[in-house]
């Protein structure tokens, strides 16, 4: 009498390894963004009294339906200049430099005063 074939089925477990790890990415991001904060204010701390007048003057105007479809560059190639009233870049004309650098230089006295 002949005994039948012993057939042995080896069974790989795979092991799904360590979960878990995307904290890492989160974390990666929010340092990015705040080195990218902090570069921000160093920038705008080193700017002239002139240039923070032009970029408060800028952002007090700021409408981002105005210029629908038409992007900065886009501008800048046609025209060669950023500019032109369509843009509202730097509206220089809507505003009193002199002023706006008086104010700036008052804020920065009153924060100096404080600290």
């Amino acid at each position: 009498m002949t005994t039948p074939p012993i057939i042995i089925k080896k069974v790989k477990k795979i092991v799904g390894g360590h979960h878990g790890g995307s904290w890492k990415i989160a974390y990666a991001d929010f340092l990015a963004g705040m080195m990218t904060f902090f570069l921000l204010m160093w920038l705008v701390s080193i700017m002239e009294p002139k240039q923070k007048a032009q970029v408060a003057a800028y952002f007090r105007k700021f409408n981002i339906f105005e210029k629908a479809g038409v992007s900065m560059l886009m501008e800048y190639y046609r025209k060669g200049t950023l500019k032109s009233e369509q843009s509202g870049i730097m509206p220089e004309a809507k505003f009193d430099l002199k002023k706006e650098e008086e104010k700036i230089k008052k804020n920065s006295r009153n924060q100096a005063k404080i600290s």
